[in-house]
């Protein structure tokens, strides 16, 4: 049944005691909720104060207190799921509780289009505040909420699931992923313009970054958690403001996926020693200028490296010749040279589709 509520509670604060009857444990007798420090309305250009609530136990006096933080009338919440609010256009600056005050239920979802009714974003959200509880952001749940430039989660965030398009073409500048994220779903951050830099807090367990998350948005910098292990189609295609890509210590990437870093102003990139496969257009009309790729590679895809302008060091590590498509260094710099290891330098120059690069093709010095 749905709720409309008024206060948003965050933080539980248990103070204990004990409470018996014939010596045995007893159910505490609750006093009702009341709120004894009233919360702001978040009607300003930031959040509004936090209040609090607190009820006794009728047994033993024993009580309870929370934080209620500076949240917005009419949020509604279903079985701890937040499903929307039905003060849509009138709110800027929302706070997502830790749990439902009326029943006391962890909120620990943000539904499918909770804030973008009909695919189309609340017109003046500008700030959100996730409660510790919530451990999924569901598909399109603020997409094209195109204010939105502040997403913030309170410490102990539980969030393991960032869904599909869930935050496509809002007005994000930055955002810290918690730590306990496992899986960012397909285009969640696409074509954010103004979405500069993502970090991910330490101790990061991300493991599936989705197709399409990245595409065409502002990122200048990222560094990718350690446990992804694949980069996957398009990822970061038309990030033309994205210079800087580094891996965490202990990447376990195996692969980088077609169109992957395709036209991106990339100019360097230490691939991560356990890559495999280097997908069709993985790094096709990108601003390399070198590029080592791994001795375990064994596979590159069609024009992988095409039309790289500025591409002109190919070091290859791998003793034996990788699957090569066609076209994978077509139009990169003139005075292109491409350096494998010594004792392959015959082998390479007379595989397939190496060999269109014979005259160019020598010993790593």
């Amino acid at each position: 049944m749905k709720r409309i509520i008024f206060i948003c509670g965050v933080v539980l604060t248990l103070i204990l005691a004990s409470c018996s009857t014939d010596g045995d444990p007893c159910a505490h007798d609750w006093s009702a909720w009341a709120v004894t420090v009233e919360p702001g309305h978040c009607v300003g250009a930031t959040h509004s104060d936090d209040g609090e609530a607190a009820r006794a136990c009728a047994i033993c006096g024993e009580t309870e207190k929370r934080t209620i933080c500076g949240g917005t009338e009419g949020l509604a919440i279903t079985d701890g799921e937040v499903t929307g609010i039905d003060t849509a256009g009138a709110v800027t600056h929302l706070c997502i509780p830790d749990f439902d005050p009326d029943t006391g239920e962890p909120v620990t979802s943000i539904g499918v289009n909770a804030f973008s009714p009909g695919y189309v974003g609340d017109p003046l959200l500008t700030s959100v505040r996730l409660g510790a509880n919530v451990e999924i952001i569901d598909d399109y749940a603020f997409f094209k909420c195109k204010d939105l430039a502040t997403v913030t989660f309170v410490a102990g965030s539980k969030l393991e699931t960032i869904g599909g398009n869930a935050f496509t073409e809002t007005g994000l500048t930055s955002i810290e992923i918690p730590a306990s994220v496992t899986e960012i779903g397909g285009g969640a951050f696409a074509s954010c313009d103004d979405l500069t830099t993502i970090t991910f807090a330490s101790g990061s367990v991300l493991e599936i970054i989705g197709v399409n998350t990245f595409y065409e948005s502002g990122l200048t910098i990222i560094e990718i958690p350690a446990g992804v292990t694949e980069i996957d189609k398009e990822t970061f295609y038309g990030c033309e403001n994205l210079v800087t890509v580094t891996f965490a210590p202990g990447s376990k990437l195996k692969t980088i996926g077609e169109s992957a870093f395709n036209t991106t102003d990339l100019n360097g990139i230490e691939i991560p020693a356990g890559v495999t496969e280097i997908g069709i257009a993985a790094f096709y009309w990108s601003a390399l200028t070198s590029i080592t790729i791994p001795a375990g590679v064994t596979e590159i895809g069609w024009i992988a490296f095409a039309d790289c302008e500025d591409l002109a060091i190919v070091t290859v590590l791998a003793t034996a010749p990788p699957e090569l498509g066609t076209d994978v260094f077509k139009n990169n710099h003139a005075t292109l040279q491409i350096y494998v290891p010594e004792d392959s330098v015959t082998a390479y120059k007379a595989a397939t589709n190496w060999d269109a690069y014979a005259s160019i093709i020598q010993a790593i010095p």
